[in-house]
């Protein structure tokens, strides 16, 4: 694997996966906290902060797309540069066919071509994975926005009740 699809795949990692877990763990603990019972206006608070902190993730997607275009285009001049190199490449063949130093540096610079051209490929390899990537993130702030909201209106309507309950048997809060 070549460094600059190492970044990417970092990148990728640190952005999505990381993000999409980090959310579902703290959805999913709020929203078992507070569907328990055991929930107060504190609990409300955070998942009120948590509906926020989704909002962010969402500006996430937006960044990682971005990202993707700039990743194309760069993809696109990296191949350009290859190209280039190749035709000087071939221009030189006759200077290296006349010269030994000349033939030893055309072998050196084959051998960087070939390594950019690796890295290039494992670039385009690494970020096919922003997509993917994207569609993960997206999907996970959808479902834990859905589900944070659920809850929040959930708890609002059970203290609705429970207070009007409590008014009714005469023991206001």
């Amino acid at each position: 694997m070549g460094a600059l699809g190492d970044v990417v795949r970092n990148y990728i990692k640190g952005k999505v996966d990381d993000k999409a877990a980090d959310i579902v763990e703290k959805v999913d603990g709020l929203v078992a906290k507070i569907r328990s019972g055991g929930a107060g206006a504190e609990n409300l608070q955070q998942a009120e902060q948590m509906v926020k902190d989704i909002e962010k993730a969402e500006e996430d997607v937006e960044e990682l797309k971005q990202k993707k275009e700039d990743l194309d285009m760069a993809v696109k001049r990296a191949d350009q540069a290859r190209k280039t190199q190749q035709l000087s490449e071939d221009a030189n063949e006759v200077g290296a066919a006349l010269n030994p130093a000349a033939a030893a540096i055309k072998q050196v610079v084959k051998k960087l071509r070939e390594k950019f051209e690796e890295e290039i490929e494992d670039l385009k390899a690494s970020k096919e994975a922003i997509e993917p990537g994207v569609r993960k993130l997206q999907k996970a702030v959808r479902v834990q926005k859905r589900k944070i909201k659920r809850v929040i209106a959930d708890k609002k309507r059970s203290d609705e009740v429970k207070k009007e309950r409590m008014r009714m048997l005469g023991r206001e809060e």
